[in-house]
């Protein structure tokens, strides 16, 4: 077999081209889904609602998969959502920033206030009257409980 380049073969000149294109797709991907690349500094369509106008039953509402239904404040204090009125996003770290923390404010029910801190690397879901919302806590303002 005689030695030579890839690049003077047009199979191998074809896989080289390939493989950019799949890495480079990659690359965007990751990006966007981070928010490196496309969502600026305003939040979505989305996080406006929740924030300016809708208001969602608690129980509907979920953190962090494995959380469920409540928040882990400064990772040693358990809130269910059925024990807030409300909740505010003061500042978050980019979602899925490696050890990401977003600074939130706590209304509770009886009408005292927790702040702390909650990971930012979970996404916050709820059904709502428009649909469902899913929400990492760097795009997300705040979320008031219906009752």
């Amino acid at each position: 077999m005689a030695e030579g380049s890839f690049w003077k073969t047009a199979p191998g000149v074809l896989t080289a081209v390939a493989g950019v294109i799949a890495a480079v797709g990659g690359l965007l991907a990751i990006l966007f889904q981070v928010g490196v690349l496309g969502g600026g500094d305003e939040p979505p369509p989305a996080a406006s609602g929740v924030a300016s106008s809708s208001a969602v039953v608690s129980s509907t509402v979920r953190f962090c998969i494995g959380a469920g239904t409540g928040i882990n404040l400064n990772d040693s204090l358990d809130v269910a959502f059925e024990k807030m009125s409300g909740l505010e996003i003061a500042r978050s770290d980019p979602a899925l920033s490696a050890g990401g923390k977003a600074t939130v404010k706590v209304h509770l029910t009886s009408g005292k206030d927790l702040s702390g801190t909650i990971t930012s690397g979970c996404d916050f879901f709820a059904q709502t009257d428009v649909g469902r919302y899913s929400l990492y806590p760097d795009r997300l303002v705040k979320i008031e409980f219906r009752r």
